[in-house]
C-alpha cells in the first residue's frame, strides 16, 4: 500500500528538476489541510506529468510503477477521509 510518503520516495530524481516530488508535496499538502478532492486532482496532474515525461525521463516500466503508486495514494486518501467522516458523525 502507497501514501505521500512512498509516493515522495519513488519520485525522486525522476524526471528533470523536481516537477514530480512539487506535485506529490502540493498534493500532501492539500490532503493535511482537509482538501481530499483537490490533493486527487493534483495527483492527477502528477500522473499527467508522468505519462508526458514517459520515454523521454524515464521508462514505460517506471511509468507504469509511478502511476499505479499515485492511483494507490489517491485510493486510500479517500479512504481516510471518508472514514474520518464517519467517525466524526458517528457512522461505522
Amino acid at each position: 500500500a502507497h501514501d505521500f510518503r512512498d509516493l515522495l520516495v519513488d519520485s525522486r530524481g525522476v524526471g528533470p528538476g523536481e516537477t514530480l516530488v512539487h506535485k506529490v508535496r502540493l498534493a500532501r499538502s492539500k490532503y493535511m489541510a482537509g482538501d481530499v478532492s483537490g490533493a486527487c486532482r493534483t495527483l492527477d496532474g502528477y500522473i499527467r506529468e508522468v505519462h508526458k515525461q514517459t520515454g523521454t525521463t524515464h521508462t514505460q516500466a517506471q511509468a507504469r510503477d509511478l502511476i499505479e503508486d499515485a492511483h494507490e495514494t489517491q485510493k486510500r486518501s479517500a479512504a481516510a477521509a471518508t472514514s474520518r467522516n464517519d467517525r466524526n458523525v458517528g457512522v461505522g
